[in-house]
C-alpha cells in the first residue's frame, strides 16, 4: 500500500503557500490532459505494467510551468485486480515525484462491454499557476539565439501508432532480442520517458531560458515551431541531435523518409530551449 500522504504531503503543503503567496491578478493558469493507450497496449502484450506509467506524468506537467495538481483516471472493463492497480499506482507516484508533483487524486471507472478483458486506458491531468511576469512564451528571441537540446530516453510516448504498423506489434517480435538495440524490442519502445520538469527548472534559475519546445507528436517539424516568434527561424544542426538506434530501426524497417521520422518522431531530443549565445554554456 502507498502512503500518499508521506510520498506527497510535503509538496503539497509547500506548492499550497506558494499559491497562498502569488497575487491573483498576475497568476497564470496553464492545464494539460492526455492518456497513454499506445503505450499501454504494448505494455500488456508483453506482460510489463509499472514501466510506462511514468510517461503519462511526462505529458502533462511538461507542458505546464510548474504543476500543482495530478488527477488520474483509470478506465478498465470489469473488476479490476488490486495487484495491476496497485502496479499502475506505484509508476504513477514514481512520475510524480521524477516531475516534483503532487497526486491527489484518482477515479477508477469499471466499464464491463466497453473494453476487451484485461486491457484498460490510463489518463492524467495537470493543472499548474505562474506568475504571468515569468511565463516563457519565445516573445523575447532575437537573431543568433542558440537552441539547447535535451537528449530523449527513446521514442517516449509519440508515434506508436506508426510503430505498431512498422513492427506488426505482437507478444512474439516485440521478444526478439535485436543487437542493434541491445535489448528485445518491446523493452527499447518501453524504455520510460525522460521527464525535464525539474532539469528545465534548474536551466531556468541559471540561465535566462527564452523558449522552450517538447518534442512529442510531430517531432521537430511540428513543435519547434511553435515556441519560436512569427519572425523567427531555426537551425539545427542533425550532427548535434543524440543518436539512438531505435530511429534507425524504425525508418529501415518501415522504409520511411527522413522528414518524416523528424516528423513524427523526437529523434533522440526530447526537449528543446532557446537562450541567448552568451548563456548557451551554461
Amino acid at each position: 500500500m502507498i502512503d500518499f500522504t508521506k510520498l506527497f504531503g510535503t509538496e503539497i503543503q509547500r506548492m499550497s503557500e506558494k499559491l497562498c503567496a502569488m497575487d491573483p491578478g498576475s497568476a497564470a493558469y496553464g492545464q494539460m490532459l492526455s492518456n497513454m493507450s499506445d503505450l499501454i497496449w504494448l505494455a500488456d502484450r508483453i506482460g510489463l505494467i509499472t514501466q510506462e506509467k511514468p510517461d503519462v506524468i511526462d505529458v502533462t506537467p511538461a507542458h505546464v510551468k510548474k504543476a500543482v495538481e495530478e488527477d488520474l483516471g483509470l478506465d478498465t472493463p470489469e473488476e479490476p485486480v488490486p495487484e495491476k492497480v496497485a502496479e499502475i499506482v506505484s509508476g504513477v507516484a514514481e512520475g510524480c515525484v521524477q516531475s516534483g508533483c503532487a497526486l491527489i487524486g484518482g477515479e477508477t471507472a469499471e466499464m464491463p462491454g466497453f473494453y476487451p478483458v484485461n486491457e484498460y486506458d490510463l489518463a492524467g491531468f495537470s493543472v499548474g499557476m505562474v506568475d504571468r511576469d515569468r511565463i516563457v512564451d519565445g516573445s523575447r528571441l532575437q537573431k543568433g539565439d542558440v537552441l539547447i537540446g535535451l537528449a530523449s530516453t527513446g521514442v517516449h510516448s509519440n508515434g506508436f501508432s506508426l510503430v505498431r504498423k512498422v513492427f506488426d506489434v505482437n507478444s512474439r517480435n516485440l521478444s526478439v532480442y535485436r543487437d542493434e538495440l541491445g535489448m528485445t524490442l518491446g523493452e527499447c519502445l518501453l524504455t520510460p520517458t525522460k521527464i525535464y520538469v525539474k532539469p528545465v527548472l534548474r536551466a531556468m534559475r541559471e540561465a535566462d531560458v527564452k523558449a522552450v519546445s517538447h518534442i512529442t507528436g510531430g517531432g521537430f517539424y511540428e513543435n519547434i515551431p511553435r515556441m519560436l516568434k512569427d519572425d523567427c527561424s531555426a537551425k539545427i544542426e542533425k550532427a548535434a541531435v543524440p543518436h539512438l538506434p531505435i530511429f534507425d530501426l524504425i525508418a529501415k524497417e518501415g522504409n520511411i523518409p527522413e522528414r518524416d521520422m523528424y516528423n513524427t518522431f523526437n529523434m533522440g531530443m526530447g526537449m528543446c530551449m532557446a537562450v541567448a549565445k552568451e548563456d548557451a554554456d551554461k
